[in-house]
């Protein structure tokens, strides 16, 4: 991913894994209404309601200071040509891609189960997720399509509720994930030519100096 410019947009990685999980538990789940046939709820939607079970994702935000430095050099960028706007010119400046660790939590509800094999209660439904993210294929698309990897799976935490007249069984779990944030600094353009003029002199009075021009040029890495 270093010859591409991938910055991190945890959007796209819920995004992502809110599909990664509906293709793993997506028969137990209905529609969210006015979501186009998406099951997975978002942390963004707001005031939606869908039938028991529902599955939900919450990012918890990145963790900046965990973080390190994994890759830095220089790339060329498309930047406005300040003498002829809005035309474009393609000049090389420096890049960092920083390790970012992250939290996501999914939550699931659902009704009381109605027995062990119950596959639409909220603890089963999170132990077959926490089960599939094992799987290679599912990390494969998660690294493919939104460059992050699954670095632990916290315990599936129960926290049951009477919500109107009926308890509801409420499960969460915590994904630490980590991911690669590219900052491209716009501000410290560099240049891989140098054009210089100089005047040689006999002394102050001199008149008619032999004026001298030249560059250097660098390889650039």
């Amino acid at each position: 991913m270093i010859g591409d410019a991938w910055q991190f947009d945890h959007f796209k990685v819920m995004t992502t894994l809110a599909n990664i999980i509906t293709d793993m538990v997506g028969d137990q789940l209905k529609d969210i209404p006015n979501s186009n046939g998406q099951k997975v709820f978002l942390s963004n939607y707001q005031a939606l309601s869908a039938a028991l079970p529902t599955i939900a994702l919450n990012y918890q935000g990145s963790v900046d200071d965990d973080g390190y430095t994994i890759d830095s050099g220089l790339i060329e960028v498309e930047i406005e040509d300040q003498n002829n706007p809005p035309n474009l010119i393609t000049v090389t400046t420096p890049y960092q891609d920083k390790l970012t660790n992250f939290i996501i939590t999914i939550r699931a509800e659902s009704m009381p189960s109605k027995g062990y094999d119950d596959k639409g209660n909220s603890h089963r439904l999170l132990r077959e997720i926490r089960k599939k993210l094992l799987l290679p294929k599912y990390r494969k698309t998660l690294g493919e399509e939104a460059f992050t990897v699954v670095e632990l799976t916290n315990a599936i935490r129960s926290t049951p509720d009477l919500i109107s007249t009926s308890y509801h069984d409420i499960c969460t779990m915590q994904l630490k994930l980590s991911s690669v944030d590219r900052l491209i600094d716009y501000d410290a353009l560099s240049f891989d030519t140098i054009n210089w003029t100089g005047d040689v002199k006999l002394d102050k009075e001199d008149l008619n100096p032999l004026v001298l021009q030249g560059s250097a040029t660098s390889i650039i890495p």
